[in-house]
């Protein structure tokens, strides 16, 4: 089967596509026949560091020969029916081994890019607005608002009454898009100054709550913007920084911090009944879905790329089957 590979730490060229066998199956797995793989920040993270964001394990990619790739949507070889699944790495390939927990049927209603972006960037969404749900007197600010994951989380708080939803994004194709999601305010998602606009977008007050996949000098800034009884929940760190933070510091307005991993919600059993749940709303229409620019393996250094640029919308994949 051919498979994309990591030969090493650092950048795209140490990407290649090689022919591997097709992967055996241990007990409680399943083989899957791959139609697309999900492009994560992850991925990313894994190039560079050796870091598996999906397992948070680390990896020699060297004598590894890893394979990248947390989620794919494809066919289940056993029963021939369309499945999702978090495979944690090995998707990047035409045939992935999965634990069966991590595996959920896909409705016919729903689409190989729908299914897919509804995944692990829908799931992990889902479960931001569970771990810090968001009043009607309330205002939450979502940072990569135009991503998958960001998109659907702007919906999900919007469809559940937030008061007031700030949405970021750092171009103004970006805020267009997101404005139309129903975002009550989009802003440039720069760094320098953004608790004055965050405090301005918000009326002059404070907000109260922060969903924070950035780190670095945005959670800083949006950490002197919040409310009393504020929430921040870290769900990532695009930036690669971590923030300065004096846990103490957090008792002077009884802030709260607390984190979101979507492994830990797919050992618990959670995802599924969730993952239902935004089936249906897409099917019903309350839940957009705008899957992003797709490459075949051949090119998944590209997609990697293009994901990195921060200029697309929506989910970057790859098409297993294209090429």
């Amino acid at each position: 089967m051919r498979a994309v590979v990591y030969t090493g730490l650092g950048g795209p060229e140490n990407i290649e596509v090689v022919e591997r066998p097709v992967p055996s199956v241990g007990e409680g797995e399943i083989l899957i026949r791959v139609l697309r793989a999900g492009v994560n920040a992850a991925d990313k993270i894994l190039l560079e560091t050796g870091l598996n964001f999906f397992t948070g394990q680390m990896s020699d990619p060297v004598s590894e020969s890893v394979v990248p790739g947390g989620e794919v949507v494809g066919i289940r070889e056993d029963t021939g029916r369309r499945v999702v699944a978090l495979c944690g790495s090995g998707g990047y390939a035409e045939w992935v081994a999965v634990a069966e927990s991590g595996v959920w049927p896909v409705p016919d209603h729903v689409s190989d890019a729908d299914a897919l972006t509804l995944t692990a960037s829908g799931l992990t969404a889902w479960f931001l607005l569970e771990a810090a749900p968001v009043a009607q007197d309330q205002s939450a600010v979502v940072t990569g608002a135009a991503g998958a994951l960001g998109s659907i989380a702007v919906q999900l708080a919007v469809r559940r009454g937030s008061g007031r939803v700030i949405a970021l994004a750092s171009t103004p194709r970006k805020r267009e898009f997101v404005a139309d999601l129903g975002a009550h305010a989009v802003i440039d998602s720069c760094a320098e100054k953004l608790r004055h606009r965050l405090l301005e977008a918000n009326g002059g007050a404070p907000v109260d709550v922060f969903f924070d996949m950035v780190g670095g000098k945005v959670f800083e800034e949006a950490r002197a913007a919040l409310a009393r009884f504020g929430r921040i929940v870290v769900y990532g760190a695009a930036s690669h920084e971590s923030p300065l933070l004096e846990p103490t510091s957090l008792a002077f307005g009884s802030h709260t911090l607390s984190g979101v991993w979507l492994p830990d919600y797919v050992e618990a059993g959670l995802a599924g009944p969730a993952l239902d749940k935004m089936f249906e709303l897409h099917g019903r229409g309350e839940l957009r879905t705008h899957p992003g620019p797709s490459f075949s393996l051949e090119h998944a250094h590209q997609a990697q790329e293009v994901l990195a640029d921060r200029n697309t919308v929506g989910k970057v994949q790859i098409d297993v089957c294209a090429g």
